[in-house]
C-alpha cells in the first residue's frame, strides 16, 4: 500500500513582505503578486523536511548573533571605566523584565535560566527594605521548588500545570512587580551581569529584531527576510486555507508604523498605482511566529538526536562541554552543544545533554501534541489535516493508498519529520516503513525492489515465495 502528502492549497507569489503585527508580538508574511494557487499538489516529504530543516539552522545562526550582540554590549558597559548611567542601567533592566514578562508560554527553563536575577532582585529589595519582600518568595525555598520539577520532569509545556510551578511564577510576578516599583530608589547595576538574553521568547525576540530604529535598519532582519522568502518561493504560504475568508482574522492584526521590510508602510502603498484595500492585503498575508517555532524545533531536535547517535558511536573521545563566565559572571557562549541548550529552552525543551536524551521520543511527544494543537491555526482561525483513501490500480485491481492532507504546509514538515526522521539512526534520512505490512523496517532489513517500493523480510520473503511460485506455474504451463 502507497502513503503520500498532500497540501490542500499551495498559494504562491512572486513576491514577499515582512512586518510586525499591531501587537508588536507576531511577524507577518505578506504575498504581492500571485504566481500560482494549486490545489490538494502533491509535494515531496523529504524535500519538505530537509528545506524546513536549513530554514531553521539558518534562524538560529540569525538568534544566536543577535543575542550575542546584546549580551557584548552589557559586558563592554560593565568593562569600561566610564562610570554607567543610571538611564542605561533602568533601561537594560526593564527591558529584561518586560521580556521575561510578556512571554506568556514561560516553562523551568526560564524561570531556571534567569534564577541569578531573581535572587539578586531579590536582596537588592531586602536590603532596602524588608517589608519589600515575602518570606515565601525567599530565593532559597524557589530553588527547592526548581529542584523538585527538575526531578519530576515538571520542565517543560506541563510547568505551570504543577503546585511548585504556580508558586514559582506567582514568586517571579511579586518580586518583578516590586522591582521595577523601587528602581528609582535602588542601585541595580549589580542585576546588568545577571542579565541572560538568551532566556528571550522567540516570539518576542523575533519582534525585537524586526524593530526598525529610526535612519536604520537591523542587519539580522534582512537575514531573517531573505531565509524565509526562499522557503515560501518553494513551498508558497506556509499557512493558508480556502475554506473561508482570512482577511477577518487579520485585518485587526495589520500596522503600518513603519516597522516592515520593503514597501507595505502604510505611505507608500497609497501612492502605488496598484494600490490594494486594506482587505486585498490581508487576504494574503498570515502569521508567520509558528513557521519560525517549527523550523528552529525540527533543526534542533535533529541535532540534538545527531549528538546523541556520535557520542553514543564515539563514547570514549566525548568531550566535556564547558561554559565559562567573565569577571563580572556574564555568561558566554562556547560551543555548539552549550548554543542547543540555550535555544532549546526558548521552545520549552530540557536543555539538558546527558543521558536522559535516551527519553527524547517520549518527552517530544507532549511538544508534538503541543505544536500540532497550537501551532495549526492564523491566529483564531484553526486549519485542519484530512486523511484520505485515493484508488489507484494494481494488476488489475482498484487498491487504495492513505494520503493526509494538510492546510498549513509548516505543520505537514513537524508532522512528517516527528513520525519519520526523528529517532532514526541517520537523522537526515526518513525511516523506512514497509509497503505492504506499513511497520517500521529494522535496520538491515531493507529490501528495495524493482516497483520502487520497499519491503520488510517478511514481507520480502512472501513475495519472494509468491514470485517462485508463478514461475513454476508458467514452466509446468510452456511444458504442457
Amino acid at each position: 500500500m502507497k502513503s503520500a502528502i498532500f497540501i490542500k492549497n499551495l498559494k504562491k507569489f512572486k513576491n514577499y513582505n515582512l512586518s510586525l503585527d499591531n501587537g508588536m508580538k507576531n511577524v507577518l508574511l505578506s504575498g504581492e503578486d500571485p504566481k500560482s494557487e494549486e490545489k490538494s499538489m502533491e509535494i515531496d516529504p523529504h524535500s519538505l523536511v530537509q528545506t524546513t530543516r536549513k530554514l531553521g539552522k539558518n534562524l538560529y545562526n540569525i538568534i544566536l548573533e543577535e543575542l550575542e550582540k546584546r549580551t557584548t554590549e552589557i559586558e563592554r558597559a560593565l568593562n569600561s571605566k566610564i562610570p554607567i548611567e543610571k538611564t542605561y542601567i533602568d533601561k537594560n533592566i526593564k527591558e529584561y523584565v518586560n521580556a521575561f514578562n510578556e512571554n506568556k508560554n514561560k516553562n523551568y527553563s526560564h524561570y531556571k535560566v534567569a534564577f541569578e536575577f531573581y535572587s539578586e532582585a531579590y536582596r537588592l529589595l531586602e536590603k532596602e527594605n524588608k517589608k519589600n519582600v515575602s518570606v515565601t518568595n525567599n530565593p532559597r525555598l524557589i530553588s527547592i521548588q526548581l529542584k523538585e520539577l527538575e526531578d519530576d520532569r515538571y520542565w517543560g509545556i506541563e510547568f505551570s500545570d504543577s503546585r511548585s510551578g504556580w508558586n514559582i511564577k506567582r514568586a517571579y510576578e511579586d518580586v518583578f512587580s516590586k522591582l521595577i516599583q523601587k528602581m528609582d530608589s535602588i542601585d541595580c547595576i549589580s542585576l546588568l551581569d545577571k542579565i541572560d538574553y538568551m532566556l528571550y521568547d522567540i516570539r518576542y525576540l523575533f519582534s525585537e529584531i524586526f524593530v526598525i530604529k529610526e535612519n536604520s535598519k537591523n542587519e539580522h532582519t534582512t537575514e531573517i527576510y531573505v531565509t524565509i522568502k526562499e522557503w515560501c518561493e518553494q513551498f508558497g504560504m506556509p499557512f493558508w486555507t480556502d475554506r473561508e475568508s482570512i482577511a477577518p482574522h487579520i485585518m485587526n492584526k495589520i500596522t503600518f508604523t513603519g516597522e516592515v521590510i520593503d514597501n507595505f508602510s502604510k505611505e507608500e502603498i497609497k501612492k502605488r498605482d496598484d494600490y490594494k484595500s486594506l482587505y486585498e492585503l490581508s487576504e494574503n498575508t498570515v502569521p508567520i511566529i509558528n513557521l519560525i517555532s517549527i523550523s528552529l524545533s525540527i533543526y534542533l531536535f535533529g541535532e540534538l538526536w545527531k549528538n546523541y547517535i556520535k557520542s553514543e558511536k564515539n563514547a570514549k573521545d566525548k568531550k566535556k562541554q564547558k561554559t565559562r563566565k567573565n569577571k563580572q559572571g556574564l555568561k558566554r557562549i562556547e560551543d555548539k552543544e552549550d548554543k542547543l541548550k540555550y535555544i532549546l529552552a526558548t521552545i520549552g525543551l530540557n536543555p539538558t545533554l546527558d543521558k536522559s536524551i535516551t527519553n527524547l521520543i517520549s518527552d517530544a511527544d507532549k511538544y508534538h501534541n503541543y505544536i500540532m494543537n497550537e501551532f495549526n491555526s492564523i491566529y483564531d482561525l484553526k486549519l485542519n489535516i484530512y486523511e484520505k483513501k485515493i484508488p489507484y490500480k494494481k494488476d488489475n485491481k482498484v487498491l487504495f493508498y492513505n494520503a493526509k492532507e494538510y492546510e498549513s504546509t509548516a505543520i505537514a514538515a513537524w508532522d512528517v519529520f516527528y513520525h519519520d526522521y526523528l529517532g532514526n539512526s541517520e537523522i537526515t534520512k526518513p525511516l523506512p516503513y514497509c509497503n505492504e505490512c506499513h511497520k517500521q523496517i529494522p535496520k538491515g532489513q531493507r529490501h528495495p525492489i524493482e516497483t520502487k517500493d520497499i519491503l520488510c523480510d517478511e514481507c520480502y520473503a512472501i513475495r519472494k515465495k509468491e514470485l517462485g511460485r508463478l514461475r513454476t506455474q508458467k514452466c509446468r504451463e510452456k511444458e504442457m
